[in-house]
């Protein structure tokens, strides 16, 4: 996974960021060769019950991203559950693969708040 200290709009639920406080996010990858297909197992949760509620309203939204700089391959999944299964063909990826995680908004949210801010 290749997540920076970078400059992100606030709020950012992550391990580097105090933006939130008594909130989690958390993700996970496995990958397995299948033949000439490489599997992605991807995974990622929160507990934080406002962006739950989004995501069960369908304001948000898990998203994995997949990047092969040799290749320039690249590819968006959205996901209602946050489990999806990607097969990539093994000569669509060379070398670093990137996998990053978010929970992103489909929309604007006006006055979006939450208990959790900190």
């Amino acid at each position: 996974m290749n997540i920076e200290y970078r400059l992100y709009p606030y709020p950012v639920l992550t391990y580097f960021s105090d933006d939130y406080v008594n909130s989690t996010f958390t993700s996970s990858l496995k990958t397995e060769k299948k033949q000439e297909n490489i599997l992605f197992q991807l995974k990622a949760e929160t507990n934080d019950e406002k962006l739950l509620e989004l995501i069960k309203e369908e304001k948000a939204e898990y998203l994995f991203h997949i990047e092969c700089p040799a290749t320039s391959y690249r590819n968006i999944i959205k996901s209602k559950s946050g489990f999806e299964n990607m097969e990539i063909s093994s000569s669509m990826l060379d070398h670093k693969v990137s996998v990053c995680f978010f929970i992103v908004a489909k929309g604007e949210i006006p006055e979006y708040r939450n208990k959790n801010f900190n």
